[in-house]
């Protein structure tokens, strides 16, 4: 009888140690680690500024692209008037596809639109018209208007050149 006293601790013995080997292979399996190397693209903007058509006083103020910055305009107010406002649309682009790369866009947020120089004495310049939400969707455009208002009783130079810069970053930035 006492043999199988000593047969019960063995197969009671072996059955925690076949247990104990189990847990250690698992253990071992969850704590492994993979290490994977590569390169992940989500994606770009593919953003531009451009005149919205001829300014609505084309004889006084004109609206062109810079060549080879694509977020910046030149906007010329000649033989201005004194006591007058000038005004010139323009439109941020976010151009749907870029077929050179040939990618989707990914939707933009207006960071920055910044006009220089900002004053010329007695003349003002500023951005106005700009859409509240900042946000622009692929294939989409939001409009502003650069506006030149001359005060009475100066004589504007007879031309005034002003940049307008607009810097836009992705929206989840």
């Amino acid at each position: 009888m006492r043999r199988r006293g000593l047969n019960k601790i063995w197969t009671l013995a072996l059955a925690l140690l076949i247990a104990l080997g189990a847990m250690g292979v698992t253990y071992g399996a969850w704590t492994d680690e993979i290490y994977i190397d590569g390169s992940l693209y989500t994606g770009d903007i593919n953003a531009s500024v451009t005149c919205n058509g001829p300014c609505p006083d084309s004889a006084y103020i004109t609206c062109a692209p810079v060549p080879n910055e694509p977020m910046q305009l030149t906007f010329t107010l000649k033989d201005a008037v004194a006591g007058e406002t000038y005004s010139c649309n323009f439109l941020i682009n976010n151009l749907d596809v870029d077929e050179e790369v040939d990618f989707e866009s990914l939707p933009i947020k207006r960071d920055s639109v910044t006009l220089s120089p900002d004053t010329y004495p007695g003349i003002t310049a500023s951005v106005i018209n700009l859409p509240a939400d900042p946000q622009i969707e692929p294939g989409h455009s939001a409009g502003g208007t650069v506006e030149i208002v001359v005060d009475s009783g100066i004589t504007p130079p007879q031309s005034l050149v002003y940049t307008l810069e607009v810097t836009v970053k992705r929206w989840n930035k």
